[in-house]
Order: C-alpha cells, then structure tokens, then sequence
C-alpha cells in the first residue's frame, strides 16, 4: 500500500461523515404569505410558529411583515406542524414535512368571531360612609334588618338609643 493511498482514506472518511452530519443538522428556510379570506389583502404582523410534531416543542418563529410576507430562518429537518395566530383571526395550523428551504404559499385565514356575555355592574353602597362631621347609616344594605321594622333600624344605627 503506498503512503498516498492510507492518507485519502481517512480523508474520505473525513467527508462522508462531514456531509452525513451537516445534511442531518441543515437548517432551512421556510417561506409564505398570509392573507384574510375576506378581502384577500395581506395581513400584517401575524405570529408564525414551527412545532416539532413528535413533542410539540418550538422550533423556530417569526412575525409576517406588512405585507403578510414571512421567513422562517433555521428550520430544522423533519416533520413540523406550522402555527399561524393573529387577533381578530381563528388560529390555522398544518403539517409540514421540511426537507429543505420550501415555500409553503399563500395561506388564508377566516376571521374570527367572539361572543362576550352581558357584563352587568352591580354598585352597592357601604353600611357606613362618613362625610365631614356627618355619620351616615345605609339602612338598605343592612342585611341583618331586612325584614324588621324601623325601630330595629334606628337601633342599628350608630350613636342612636331607642327608648
């Protein structure tokens, strides 16, 4: 065996394991445009996230510019799920299989609906309040003479005696 030959094996080696490990841990390019499917204009600044599908760990994120366009920059290889969410706009998610830098084109997403229930507001006034020199009794947010008469109320109330 000559000295050149020993010296292109480990080189070859060198390479074949260089390649395998760099295709393994390639990062990629994701690419896309969102729009409303109202009115099909851009929608801005719109959350875009890549999960891992074995473990729905994130990967990787960005935010769509005014337009609607987006780049996700190191994406790993494998199978992802791609997650859209924006306000006013119902949360799109699908599969992805990254191979390599890819355009996953114009997505679309539905507005949003959300029904609020009634807000009632309720005040209710303290048992005592004191103003200046004046004590004043809130006989109608006493509980405790809901159902008495007038003299258990002037009982009640601070700094009165009932003969």
């Amino acid at each position: 065996m000559s000295n050149q030959s020993v010296m292109k094996k480990p080189l070859l080696s060198f390479v074949i394991a260089f390649i395998t490990v760099s295709s393994v841990f390639a990062q990629c390019q994701i690419s896309g445009k969102i729009i409303a499917e109202a009115n099909n204009q851009g929608v801005p600044f719109v959350n875009v996230g890549l999960f891992r599908v074995s473990d729905s760990v994130f990967v990787c994120g960005a935010a769509s510019d005014d337009k609607g366009a987006f780049v996700l920059q190191g994406a790993p290889q494998g199978e992802m799920n791609l997650k859209i969410s924006a306000i006013g706009y119902e949360a799109f998610s699908m599969p992805v299989t990254v191979k390599g830098d890819m355009n996953v084109g114009t997505l679309k997403l539905k507005a949003g609906t959300l029904r609020l229930d009634e807000v009632v507001i309720a005040e209710k006034r303290p048992l005592f309040a004191v103003e200046g020199e004046k004590t004043m009794y809130n006989v109608a947010e006493d509980p405790s003479i809901q159902t008495g008469t007038l003299s258990d109320a002037l009982q009640n109330a601070p700094g009165v005696e009932v003969d």
